[in-house]
């Protein structure tokens, strides 16, 4: 009979358990109801793994209210436009739970994505709350089984469209050189050019002629193996002019230069990341 009784109460532990992990709103909390409004976070870093391109990704936190006073979340910022975020309910009495959904579109990432949101509130402590969401995002094997190892995508110049277009087009709109580098490509391909979620560009032999010609071609009509690098001509739909592609072109030589002399030192961003496979 007792091993009966522990076996019951296991089972309704496990099952009140459970309860508590999927309704948020009503798991034990401790609050400190002296204190002004405290925003804590289940995590504020969480890493999604391998997503699929084209597929979007949704991740979930979890916020809730530690303090004593009434928490208002006043809004919240993704890095990029092509993270749409959500939170219900705005106003947390003490000890309560709000979900953040964050749904991320993946069209032309490919490899390792990092964005960031920041969480903006009452809490005098934490008035911004920084969360991360992580991912990696790998094409489908019949996307580029057809295409002798070339990867198509419905939309290659989605980033040029849309909430993307704020990122990768509007912060870009009459700048040239450095400026035009930092803007549209500083957030990919790091704000030197070592590298970012993107391959470093700096250490490449720009000094050749026709390496140079070559990678010059990669920015005007895109990478012909990576979707991520879509053409930025406007010939091709892109949105910048010839000139504005020289400007990068002379700017990416001149840091090139820097780099070989020894006049700038940076360290090449490492991109390695498992296999999913493995």
């Amino acid at each position: 009979m007792i091993v009966l009784a522990l076996l019951a109460l296991m089972l309704v532990g496990g099952g009140v358990f459970l309860w508590f992990a999927n309704n948020p709103n009503h798991r034990p909390v401790l609050v400190d109801a002296y204190q002004p409004p405290r925003i804590v976070a289940d995590a504020t870093e969480k890493d999604a793994g391998w997503v699929e391109m084209e597929q979007p990704l949704i991740a979930t936190f979890n916020l809730t209210n530690q303090g004593g006073e009434t928490l208002i979340i006043q809004d919240a910022e993704a890095s990029c436009g092509c993270t749409d975020v959500k939170i219900e309910p705005k106003s947390l009495p003490p000890g309560q739970t709000a979900k953040l959904t964050a749904k991320v579109d993946t069209s032309l990432k490919l490899g390792p994505m990092v964005k960031t949101i920041d969480v903006f509130s009452n809490d005098p402590a934490t008035p911004k709350l920084r969360l991360t969401l992580k991912a990696t995002v790998q094409a489908p094997p019949q996307l580029a089984a057809h295409h002798g190892g070339a990867i198509k995508v419905s939309n290659p110049l989605k980033l040029f469209e849309g909430d993307c277009k704020t990122c990768h087009v509007d912060k870009g709109v009459g700048k040239s050189g450095q400026a035009l580098f930092v803007a549209d490509c500083g957030m990919c391909h790091g704000l030197n050019g070592e590298g970012g979620v993107s391959p470093a560009l700096v250490f490449a032999n720009w000094g050749d002629p026709e390496e140079s010609a070559r990678l010059r071609k990669v920015i005007a009509y895109g990478s012909p193996q990576n979707p991520s690098m879509p053409p930025y001509a406007q010939e091709k739909g892109g949105p910048l002019s010839e000139t504005q592609i020289d400007s990068l072109v002379q700017w990416l030589v001149y840091q090139h230069k820097l780099v070989e002399t020894g006049q700038l030192k940076l360290t090449p961003v490492d991109l390695s990341h498992p296999d999913p496979k493995g």
